[in-house]
């Protein structure tokens, strides 16, 4: 089974903290049976993960998908392989902060979807102005890859990313997410920044 993946919608905020609970309306309501990738970063603590997500089906939340440093914050990510219909997720966080939340949504033929690969997250520990994301090892013949990188300097963005497309960068954020469709090339893109900063970068794949 080979699945193509089209892209239904890719939105992102960066979130105002209620307690450790967050209300998030994407740009469209969720369909039925499709992929929904989230990735949450955080700029301020090195354990603010996302914990769960309620609304459209079952999401999952990846401990891989999870890397804190001290310079840059935060990654992590949550996915569901056969959503339902919602017009809103309700998230729950680790602490009450604020939030990068970018989402990506995908139909798919012939399904059903798979997770393929989370690879380790990385931490960039030099500062540049170009930092490479994450390599993954694609076992799949036309995956679909969405990666996020997450920078030391609040509210600057990557302002491009080699290799992948539809890049997301949440107003008021450092964080910038994109995706790769139906490939098998795993090879990590480059992320490059206004200013040199160092950073961090995770991402997930599906088949």
């Amino acid at each position: 089974m080979v699945n193509t993946f089209t892209l239904v919608q890719h939105n992102g905020i960066l979130s105002t903290p209620t307690g450790s609970t967050y209300t998030y309306t994407p740009s469209q309501s969720i369909g039925t049976g499709n992929l929904g990738v989230l990735i949450v970063n955080n700029a301020n603590v090195t354990t603010d993960f996302i914990s769960s997500v309620a609304n459209g089906g079952t999401w999952i939340v990846p401990a891989g998908c999870q890397l804190g440093q001290g310079s840059w914050g935060a990654v992590s990510c949550a996915y569901n392989l056969s959503t339902t219909s919602t017009s809103t997720l309700a998230l729950t966080f680790a602490a009450s902060s604020n939030y990068s939340i970018c989402l990506f949504e995908y139909s798919f033929s012939p399904g059903p979807a798979s997770l393929d690969t989370i690879p380790a997250p990385v931490n960039n520990g030099s500062s540049s102005t170009t930092q490479p994301g994450v390599a993954v090892t694609v076992n799949g013949a036309s995956d679909v890859i969405v990666q996020s990188s997450i920078g030391a300097t609040t509210a600057n963005g990557p302002s491009s990313v080699s290799t992948y497309g539809n890049l997301l960068t949440p107003t008021n954020s450092n964080t910038g997410c994109a995706d790769l469709e139906n490939t098998t090339s795993g090879a990590a893109p480059t992320w490059t920044w206004p200013v040199a900063q160092r950073s961090g970068s995770n991402g997930i794949s599906f088949k």
